[in-house]
């Protein structure tokens, strides 16, 4: 869905693009809140107070992380292929996760 989203936001010039990548980014965010903290959770067994805190203050740190480097981005690429870099990290993350799960079902890690 990230992937998509943003997209939409870069190849996609209607206010059409702007509302499905926005209905894709909000699946994203729906994904990450409800299983985020369960895998923190999981990481942390032993310190799931720790975890959970963590987990809460990641979001403003990449917030403020994600505004600066957007900023740059912007400066760098312009708008809207500025989006395009989200969609190619968002890509590999899949690509990362889909290889780390086949490997933890091999009990390779």
């Amino acid at each position: 869905m990230g992937v998509l989203a943003n997209l939409c936001f870069a190849l996609w010039p209607s206010a059409a693009g702007m509302f499905a990548g926005q209905i894709l980014m909000g699946g994203v965010w729906g994904v990450f809140m409800v299983l985020g903290i369960l895998v923190a959770q999981r990481l942390l067994a032993n310190a799931v107070a720790t975890a959970s805190a963590i987990f809460m203050s990641s979001t403003a740190l990449a917030s403020a992380l994600g505004g600066m480097a957007g900023g740059f981005g912007v400066a760098w690429l312009r708008l809207p292929d500025v989006f395009l870099l989200p969609a190619v990290f968002a890509g590999g993350a899949v690509v990362g996760l889909a290889l780390m799960a086949r490997l933890e079902r091999f009990k390779v890690v």
